[in-house]
């Protein structure tokens, strides 16, 4: 069972993912800040991380670079690790900045996500680990 890494500052989209994933079997934590979730990365193993880009940075504004930031960390070290980006619309700034960090490609979803739709793109990820 593939485990999954829900990073996103909004309590009912978390659980709601989290609740979506349990349903197609697989094993959901959450994180509620790009902190919190290098916290948990360091402590626990994960097949894949889902993270919006645009949270609350400490002081609370709004802002891409907690996203970025949180990208880069995963990039410089769990490189094999699957990311794939929520944006609240198609944000070509971030999702820019994130391919500059790592190749999102298309392992981006704008929210709220057409569920089907982020099932496949976990799969698609999650295979192409695998098979890499």
């Amino acid at each position: 069972m593939a485990r999954i890494l829900i990073v996103d500052d909004e309590y009912s989209t978390r659980t709601a993912l989290r609740f979506l994933l349990e349903e197609a079997g697989f094993q959901a934590d959450e994180a509620s800040s790009a902190n919190a979730a290098i916290q948990k990365l360091g402590v626990d193993a994960y097949d894949l991380a889902t993270i919006d880009l645009r949270m609350p940075d400490t002081n609370g504004v709004m802002d891409l670079d907690s996203g970025i930031k949180l990208c880069k960390h995963i990039k410089e070290n769990y490189p094999k690790l699957p990311v794939i980006v929520f944006t609240v619309r198609a944000d070509e700034e971030a999702i820019q900045a994130c391919n500059n960090i790592i190749n999102v490609g298309d392992n981006y979803i704008t929210k709220p996500p057409n569920i089907k739709e982020f099932i496949n793109k976990i799969n698609n990820a999650l295979k192409v680990e695998m098979e890499g």
